[in-house]
């Protein structure tokens, strides 16, 4: 069974220097709850989980491991 608290997060992918942190904040800053993924195993390990939302730098996806992450996102249910 899913976590409720899980499926309202942001999951946050931004590997290059505080931009992961600093979008974080931000968003923190106006309710949202927020999860930093350090890396892409761990992202899709989060993906899984349960998200509300997951986002992504064009950093993030230029990463070797940053097709793993859409592998993931496209084995969600159609409904997610």
């Amino acid at each position: 069974m899913r976590n409720k608290d899980h499926d309202s997060r942001v999951l946050v992918m931004a590997p290059v220097g505080q931009d992961a942190r600093a979008i974080a904040q931000l968003l923190t800053n106006r309710g949202l709850s927020t999860r930093i993924c350090g890396d892409a195993a761990e992202c899709c390990t989060e993906v899984s989980a349960g998200a509300g939302a997951l986002l992504l730098t064009e950093e993030a996806l230029e990463m070797e491991q940053g097709l793993e992450v859409l592998d993931a996102l496209r084995m969600q249910p159609a409904w997610s």
